[in-house]
């Protein structure tokens, strides 16, 4: 599974660099004519989202590399408040198995103030709990929209059989990226 991983930060990384390129070349050929302002403004705002979100998946795929085995729901969270370099947290009982003593306290409230989780109807977020393929793609999905990645897959992409309706979008992202194998949704992530 982690080298899924491993390919689809590869070829996310390239497709970051390919647009990057085509909007440079766009915008050579349209400051010759209209140098504007706001030309250069866009252009600096994407390559800076490129740059963010290139530097975010890179350090995705750091973590995670040399991790065999299953991932808990609280170590995936985990992950991603380590590469937002985890910024301080007023730790606050939103869910029912998380204290403030917890492992992965601060990153599941982190990630929950962020809407990257939400956890279960009970109340629970289950951070012990192996975290399925499905979940570890919504909460990627998730933290790669607060980076400003817009994950748009070509509408005519199948659907991803056996995944939950509330993970669709997500599992369709990711196995159109080549960040997940199509495989069963529900299986626990199994990195190496």
């Amino acid at each position: 599974m982690i080298k899924a991983i491993k390919k689809g930060i590869s070829l996310f990384l390239a497709a970051c660099l390919l647009v990057t390129l085509t909007t440079i070349v766009g915008l050579i050929g349209i400051t010759e004519l209209h140098a504007t302002g706001e030309t250069i403004e866009a252009f600096q705002q994407e390559a800076e989202e490129d740059i963010c979100i290139y530097t975010a998946m890179d350090k995705v795929n750091d973590i995670l590399d040399g991790i065999t085995g299953t991932l808990s729901r609280g170590a995936a969270v985990a992950v991603f408040y380590r590469v937002s370099n985890e910024p301080s947290i007023n730790f606050e009982a939103i869910f029912t198995d998380v204290s403030g003593e917890s492992d992965y306290a601060d990153a599941i409230i982190w990630a929950y103030k962020n809407g990257i989780v939400h956890g279960f109807c009970d109340g629970s977020f289950k951070p012990y709990e192996a975290i399925t393929t499905e979940q570890f793609a919504l909460m990627l999905y998730r933290y790669v929209r607060i980076l400003g990645y817009d994950g748009k897959v070509p509408v005519d992409f199948p659907q991803i059989p056996h995944s939950s309706d509330w993970a669709q979008d997500a599992m369709r992202w990711a196995v159109y990226y080549g960040w997940l194998a199509h495989h069963n949704p529900y299986s626990p992530l199994v990195l190496g």
